[in-house]
């Protein structure tokens, strides 16, 4: 009889045991899903933000360009200038390619792990 109570305890143990792992691996799977699909989802946002800026940027610098040319009455030089002007952009943000990168490593993984802060305050408070 006590043999029986046992195996059967353990038993119960096991099966405890195994859900319990199985829930926690549901559950890692489901907070890996929605980290995925929440960086996914800012990444697209960010990639239309830029794509529409550089779109505005395009026709700002067509437009400066023809400014610049009725003003020095040379169109060519117009929009020599404003090439001028786009290749010193480039040289800057060539110099810049490390605090920018930096910066954006430090964002991704302010927001990777800023899910997790939010979810350690529900579960202790």
């Amino acid at each position: 009889m006590e043999e029986e109570n046992t195996s059967t305890m353990f038993k119960e143990i096991k099966d405890d045991v195994s859900k319990y792992v199985k829930n926690t691996i549901e559950l890692t799977k489901l907070s890996a899903y929605e980290k995925i699909s929440k960086a996914t989802s800012e990444a697209t946002y960010s990639l239309i933000l830029a794509c529409i800026i550089l779109f505005v940027l395009f026709i700002a610098s067509i437009t400066l360009a023809i400014y610049l040319g009725e003003i020095l009455m040379s169109l060519w030089a117009g929009f020599g200038l404003v090439a001028l002007l786009n290749i010193f952009l480039i040289i800057i943000l060539l110099l810049l390619r490390k605090p920018i990168k930096k910066s954006i490593t430090n964002k991704v993984v302010s927001f990777l792990t800023e899910n997790d802060e939010e979810e350690g305050s529900k579960t202790y408070n």
